[in-house]
């Protein structure tokens, strides 16, 4: 490759670094006050370990990686209550970059490995300006649009990992790799799996297919092995001793018995066949009405560990139910591959298959990556067994995908590399399309696609004008929705606790029954005299009160929450 080649693909990829990186940007300040369910149980997760709570981290379901992370960036900013989310979107922004990290080190070494395959296309590299603009492309538009930079969730860090890992496979498949590259994938492994349990098997296969391809040096991976094991050995010591089993982590359990077995995501209070050790606590049947005060004290217990709740579930495997949830999965992942871009993906990979004239024989260099092709798919199917989400598979398919389009060039020579410079050039301007040019201008108020939503008011303001109607930190409230759509985003800004609920999520089946405002007022006062029994110092609702009793409740400041005080309030 020729010095000027070498100095326009850095540009290239510098070029799009800083357009990943001012859209990602863009994405996280454009949501930066807001915060997801899970967000509210990592940030109390962190804030417990950096203040003393140190066995806050051992959690069943919620990895404790992330966890650290977010608590270490709180103590470190130490924001108030107004910049406490925008301090975890700014962390999300700073995972999305070390995401784009890893990946630029793994399309730099698949790239190297495509010349190594056949080193007598001498002219090759004139096309290496498409694999950047093709990887690139695919990497932004999964990345933004399936996970976020604005995802407040370690999704995007178990891509980056995975990246990387990917990224390390490659240099020891071409036989680069020292010891150091043997350490650095099993500490990325090892990273992995405390980002996120369900990650452990393809870490193993990992390990597997690195000795594999190993070759002279497969005894190295020994030293993966145990660079794994002395980050991951520890964490599932105290949780399997936490559980009085052992285990590697329960939210694979508790997602299968919810998503295939059928039991209720939520509250659920266990039946005859399948006694829970201590779910939460029903104190009324209807409207359904919980109370969870103890064990824990954070901002809202039954998200704070599921499993803790139910404890005692046993996953039961029916081999038709599960052929048709993985069927149903299977369906969806391919779905979200034939409408990316829309469409143009797919169209482009079998425009550039057709190119090769090969027909079948292509399976020949398809299976070259292999070891690339076998984790990605692996990591679909995992996740197809159990539960589908586009943005679980992010790496994934950005991985899959340029393998394929790599296998597809093998026999395009550079006369007839026009199609793929056309397929670079089409994707990525329908990536500027699609996502580039509307999250730009959305960052800059103007939406040409559709009106605005109307605005609600912020986290931050309910949380500010309730503490200035009374209520003090440390405080325990009562909610009338299912805390986790609203209420329990704006109590931990607050810092006081929700101990009770009365379990509605509006849209949901049946969900009207479980509607105060439209019980009967003889049913209203049952319910408000159970909340005042937990203890709860006041009621939150996030409907506006109707019926005989509607003067009682007072609106938070004008944000459209409202609250009724157990309690008396305190005297200003």
């Amino acid at each position: 490759m020729s010095t000027t080649e070498t100095t326009l693909n850095l540009r290239i990829r510098l070029a799009f670094c800083a357009v990943g990186a001012a859209l990602g940007f863009s994405q996280a300040w454009a949501s930066r006050f807001d915060a997801a369910d899970n967000t509210v149980s990592y940030l109390d997760m962190g804030s417990y370990f950096f203040h003393g709570h140190h066995s806050a981290i051992i959690n069943g379901f919620w990895s404790p990686l992330y966890a650290f992370l977010v608590g270490l960036a709180i103590e470190v900013f130490r924001p108030t209550l107004y910049w406490e989310y925008p301090a975890v979107h700014l962390l999300a922004f700073m995972i999305f970059l070390f995401t784009m990290a890893c990946f630029d080190y793994f399309l730099r070494h698949a790239m190297q490995l495509r010349s190594d395959f056949d080193p007598e296309k001498k002219d090759s590299s004139k096309l290496d300006w498409v694999w950047i603009t093709i990887g690139y492309t695919l990497f932004l538009w999964c990345s933004l649009e399936f996970i976020g930079a604005n995802n407040e969730t370690p999704d995007m860090l178990v891509a980056g990992l995975f990246y990387f890992s990917c990224g390390l496979l490659v240099t020891i498949s071409a036989g680069r790799g020292k010891w150091q590259t043997f350490l650095g994938l099993g500490l990325t492994l090892g990273l992995s799996y405390l980002t996120k349990f369900v990650t452990l098997p393809i870490c193993l296969l990992i390990l597997v297919i690195a000795w594999l391809v190993a070759k002279q040096k497969a005894r190295y991976v020994v030293i993966s092995a145990i660079a794994f094991v002395a980050i991951a050995a520890p964490f599932m010591a105290a949780l399997s001793a936490q559980k009085g089993r052992f285990t590697y982590g329960e939210a694979a359990r508790y997602d299968y018995v919810v998503t295939v077995n059928g039991i209720p995501r939520y509250h659920w209070q266990g039946d005859s066949s399948m006694p829970l050790a201590h779910p939460t606590r029903e104190i009324l049947a209807a409207p359904a009405t919980y109370e969870f005060r103890e064990p824990f004290e954070g901002t809202y217990p039954p998200e704070y560990d599921l499993t803790y709740w139910y404890q005692g579930i046993k996953p039961h495997v029916h081999i038709r139910q599960e052929i048709k949830v993985l069927a149903s999965n299977m369906f969806y992942a391919f779905e979200t591959l034939f409408y990316s871009l829309n469409g143009i993906l797919l169209a482009t990979l079998f425009l550039a298959f057709y190119e090769t004239g090969r027909g079948w024989l292509i399976l020949k260099d398809v299976l070259r990556y292999w070891f690339l092709i076998l984790p990605s798919a692996a990591t679909v199917v995992l996740y197809a067994l159990v539960y589908y989400s586009s943005q679980y598979l992010t790496a994934s398919f950005v991985v899959l995908l340029l393998c394929l389009f790599f296998s597809a060039a093998f026999t395009i020579t550079l006369p007839k590399s026009r199609l793929l410079s056309g397929v670079a050039v089409l994707q990525f301007v329908m990536f500027f399309g699609l996502v580039a040019a509307p999250l730009s201008l959305h960052v800059l108020n103007i939406h040409p696609l559709h009106s605005r939503a109307a605005e609600r008011a912020s986290y931050q303001q309910v949380a500010e004008k309730s503490l200035e109607m009374g209520l003090m930190p440390g405080d325990q409230i009562a909610s009338l929705n299912a805390s986790n759509m609203g209420t329990a985003m704006w109590a931990h800004l607050a810092r006081v606790n929700i101990i009770a609920e009365v379990f509605y999520r509006p849209g949901e089946p049946g969900a009207a029954a479980n509607n105060f405002w439209n019980a009967d007022s003889l049913t209203q006062e049952k319910v408000i005299q159970k909340l005042s029994q937990t203890g709860a110092r006041a009621v939150v609702s996030q409907d506006t009160p109707s019926g005989a009793g509607a003067n009682r409740w007072l609106e938070i400041g004008t944000t459209g929450y409202y609250l009724y005080w157990l309690k008396p309030a305190a005297k200003s």
